[in-house]
């Protein structure tokens, strides 16, 4: 990472991470919900829902981005958009997908949220615990890769040091 982001508390990177997810969430509820009048139902719900994606896919691009850097933040960008997009049925019902597509992108959290906010509009009866907890999966996993990439020692300014002579005099 640059040195602008390297010195950023893994701390501050998951609060930036919550509050944008939770503003972003209910924004997205009431734009989409009371306003376009796209989603049905309960806007509460709506929003925790969209939070909950929100959460799950950045975490998951934030903790690669901590853990790897740059290499790790592009990783999971592609991960989430080349994967996540196109398999996770956000244009076409699953059912329409050829098998390992249908069954991978049924877990990936872009997918997953979709499929959420579906089932909590049209369906307002049917079970979405399984959609929840993959979404807290992924969150718990991108805080995991947050932890991981706090402990891995920042090469970027012994790098930096050893470069400059007046650092190493």
């Amino acid at each position: 990472m640059d040195s602008s982001t390297a010195n950023i508390h893994p701390s501050r990177r998951f609060a930036s991470l919550a509050s944008i997810a939770v503003f972003t969430g209910l924004v997205g509820a009431a734009v989409f919900g009371p306003w376009f009048d796209i989603l049905q139902g309960n806007y509460w719900a709506h929003a925790g829902a969209i939070t909950m994606g929100i959460l799950a896919i950045g975490g998951f691009i934030t903790g690669l981005g901590t853990l790897f850097g740059k290499a790790g933040l592009g990783l999971g960008a592609l991960t989430i958009l080349l994967i996540g997009n196109p398999w996770g049925g956000l244009l076409v019902p699953r059912e329409f997908l050829a098998e390992p597509m249908a069954t991978i992108g049924a877990y990936m959290p872009n997918g997953t949220v979709v499929e959420l906010l579906r089932s909590m509009s049209f369906f307002p009866e049917a079970s979405t615990g399984h959609l929840w907890l993959i979404l807290v999966v992924w969150a718990l996993i991108g805080l995991v890769l947050l932890a991981l990439g706090t402990l891995r020692p920042n090469r970027t300014t012994t790098h930096i040091a050893t470069r400059d002579p007046e650092l190493v005099a």
